[in-house]
């Protein structure tokens, strides 16, 4: 066969080509290699970093200007140590810590540049990374517990309501309302009747108050306020626990141990006092917790009853408080200071009239409706009433001397947004 002369030489110049294209692809794949190594090294610093900062907001009792500043050095602290220091002219490293409503929100940003291994042939300036962690704290013992009494409904009219002859006494404390009713015939919280209620802090809602006709004092007023977002309690767990025990000590005596019960615990026996030994005591039953009668007491430091029923207290004498030295702790190792009566299933709660009865610690029944009803005198020493709607009807008196010490306090809630 015959090659044309002009064709000489054409083979050379495809594997030079060829060559230059190989080059360029390594080039590509050795410092696209680094590049990504790098992004994915920076956002996991970045992301630990944002999260550090956050769980030292959350451990810090009062989140103060001073701990956000702690929480930003912490969090540029965890940068430096995985080897990304703003010091470094080719790493630029920033960390915000700011408020959003209920929310703290702790963004590490971090850029990284790196020179070319190959790509440096067709591409001077060095390579650069740029990455983004955000960490959202919702700090829920001041956005939610810090109150006597909390409706979570966000939607509902008179979303908690005073109503009939009520009188009400809260020193220490104020009330909240989720509720985003903002009318006098549709609020937040309304005051209705002939009502007599005295708060020493503030009363607080996403709406509006309805005052009414019945005579309201308070600390302060608040409405328009950011709602509360939806947040996490951890369910008691009960697994392996004992059976509950009944026991008569003689005829005007019963025992109660702590454990576990399918059936409910009825009590209904005038004159017979219902001492409930230090524990948790998990009731698995529709009918849950009722009193009517005979005088209801806890021995030890304290009592704690999670009840897959309803809670109502119609009569008797109750003398029952939380635990809060750390005694009750369930099956996973959860510790349950402050919490007194946990009901999760929306099951409703009734606090009749009870002349001088004690309750103390936390109520926390957030998808249930929750009455204090009666026409006797109900005292609630140092009690935090959580539920979905509320109503304070009837004749009964209310008496909160609230104190943060004897109540729940729910873990802060941490999620790593981006």
């Amino acid at each position: 066969m015959k090659i044309k002369k002009s064709e000489s030489g054409q083979v050379l110049y495809l594997l030079v080509f060829g060559i230059i294209s190989l080059i360029g692809f390594t080039a590509l794949a050795i410092d696209g290699g680094r590049l990504y190594s790098e992004r994915r090294m920076a956002q996991g610093v970045a992301d630990s970093a944002s999260f550090t900062g956050a769980v030292y907001l959350a451990r810090a009792p009062n989140i103060t200007a001073t701990e956000m500043n702690n929480a930003e050095i912490s969090a540029n602290q965890i940068a430096i140590e995985n080897g990304y220091d703003d010091a470094d002219p080719d790493v630029s490293v920033t960390v915000s810590v700011d408020q959003q409503g209920f929310y703290y929100l702790v963004t590490t940003t971090i850029t990284s540049e790196i020179d070319p291994t190959f790509a440096q042939l067709v591409y001077n300036d060095p390579l650069q990374v740029s990455v983004q962690a955000l960490t959202r704290v919702l700090p829920l013992g001041d956005a939610v517990f810090g109150n006597a009494i909390t409706s979570l409904n966000t939607s509902d009219c008179d979303a908690l309501k005073f109503s009939g002859d009520t009188w009400v006494d809260i020193d220490g404390s104020g009330i909240f309302s989720n509720s985003s009713g903002s009318s006098s015939s549709c609020a937040g919280i309304s005051f209705e009747g002939s009502n007599w209620t005295d708060i020493e802090g503030c009363v607080s809602t996403a709406g509006v108050v309805n005052e009414g006709s019945g005579a309201v004092t308070y600390g302060c007023k608040d409405e328009s306020v950011p709602p509360i977002p939806e947040f996490y309690i951890p369910i008691p767990d009960c697994t392996g626990m004992p059976a509950v025990t009944m026991t008569w000590v003689d005829a005007t005596h019963v025992k109660f141990t702590p454990g576990i019960t399918y059936a409910p615990i009825l009590i209904n026996s005038p004159g017979v006092t219902f001492t409930f030994q230090e524990g948790l005591y998990c009731i698995n039953d529709a009918s849950g917790f009722k009193v009517n009668s005979g005088i209801v007491e806890n021995g030890g430091s304290g009592v704690m009853f999670y009840v897959k029923g309803v809670v109502d207290i119609s009569g008797g004498y109750i003398n029952l408080a939380a635990p809060t030295d750390s005694s009750i702790v369930d099956s996973s190792g959860e510790v349950w200071d402050g919490m007194l009566f946990y009901v999760p299933d929306g099951y409703d709660v009734t606090l009749n009239g009870n002349t001088n009865s004690y309750l103390q610690g936390t109520i926390y029944a957030p998808k249930s409706f929750c009455k204090l009803n009666g026409s006797g005198s109900t005292t609630a020493v140092d009690l935090s009433l959580v539920c979905d709607t509320i109503d304070l009807l009837g004749n009964s008196e209310l008496f909160i001397d609230f104190h943060d010490a004897n109540q729940y306090i729910p873990p802060t809630n941490l999620d790593l947004m981006k």
